[in-house]
């Protein structure tokens, strides 16, 4: 179409070196994925993307002593999976595998029912 702007998909294209590397310097300083990604309007595979590409060392991405008993305490009370990751602001397969490893008994996804056997 004549006169439409062009989206540019290519992350180096649309950041400039400056915005990248402020990116992996505040990762670097601690700042979490996530808010890198609300801070910087990226997708995670964005953010995670640019730091493997910069040689960033990547942290571990489980979740803390505090995010787990918060966790621990929503899901519990009967939030869904989503709704407990959406709130400790973490994504849902991490929130899911730290419950599971703390011996968190699982509900069936999607309000489903789980096979009697």
């Amino acid at each position: 179409m004549a006169g439409s702007p062009t989206h540019i998909h290519k992350l180096h294209q649309r950041l400039a070196p400056d915005v990248i590397a402020q990116l992996v310097a505040e990762y670097e300083a601690g700042t979490l994925s996530t808010q890198l990604m609300r801070d910087f309007g990226l997708s995670k595979g964005a953010v995670l993307k640019l730091l493997h590409e910069a040689g960033a060392s990547m942290r571990r991405q489980s979740l803390s002593e505090q995010e787990l008993a918060e966790a621990r305490r929503l899901y519990e009370s009967g939030l869904s999976l989503a709704a407990v990751s959406e709130r400790i602001g973490r994504h849902h397969t991490t929130v899911h595998l730290a419950l599971r490893r703390a011996g968190v008994k699982m509900r069936p996804a999607h309000g489903g029912r789980r096979r009697q056997s």
